[in-house]
């Protein structure tokens, strides 16, 4: 995992300036990681708040990056 998202420095700290949201990052990168494994390369926040541009009504957006394609059955764990 390369992503800042990933290290384990970066999820001390907060990353929207939204307790809660934050916790739902951090729950998706803890998922993305049990369910992806070594594929996992990386999850990106972007958009507004990676930009420092949101505020509590802004959507969140990510991207989780793989290194290999996600079968079905990972995908639904993800979901």
């Amino acid at each position: 995992m390369t992503d800042a998202l990933c290290q384990p420095e970066a999820m001390a700290g907060s990353w929207t300036g939204i307790d809660e949201l934050d916790g739902v990052l951090s729950e998706l990168v803890d998922n993305a990681h049990d369910v992806i494994g070594a594929d996992l390369v990386g999850v990106y926040l972007h958009g507004s708040f990676a930009l420092g541009g949101a505020d509590r009504e802004s959507d969140c957006d990510f991207l989780v990056v793989t290194s290999a394609p996600i079968d079905d059955i990972r995908l639904a764990a993800l979901r």
